[in-house]
């Protein structure tokens, strides 16, 4: 799992099928918040989602103490200047989409 590889998580939970398995709902559940779909009647057209950034830092943030994520310190700081960033977009153009 890419996680493992990255360090940013130990292998006592990777390696566990039960907590592998909650992981991968819990991503699941977020994604499924944060990712905003269109509806399109065009017929095989490529939609991107809108992606709540912020969203996606707060629910990403309630995981990290649950599944032992290990986060670089710079990590965060480098996301809330990313949503701030897509604040000020949406701000001055309100169909703005990150990508």
């Amino acid at each position: 799992m890419l996680l493992l590889e990255l360090q940013l998580m130990p292998a006592d939970v990777v390696d566990d099928p039960q907590e592998r398995t909650a992981l991968t709902k819990a991503l699941n559940r977020t994604m499924n918040e944060v990712l905003i779909y269109s509806e399109t009647s065009v017929p095989r057209t490529i939609e991107f989602p809108e992606l709540d950034f912020n969203k996606l830092i707060d629910q990403l943030t309630r995981l990290v103490p649950r599944f032992k994520f290990r986060l670089p310190p710079y990590f965060m700081n480098k996301a809330r200047a990313l949503g701030t960033l897509e604040g000020m977009a949406r701000s001055m153009d309100s169909d703005f989409i990150f990508l």
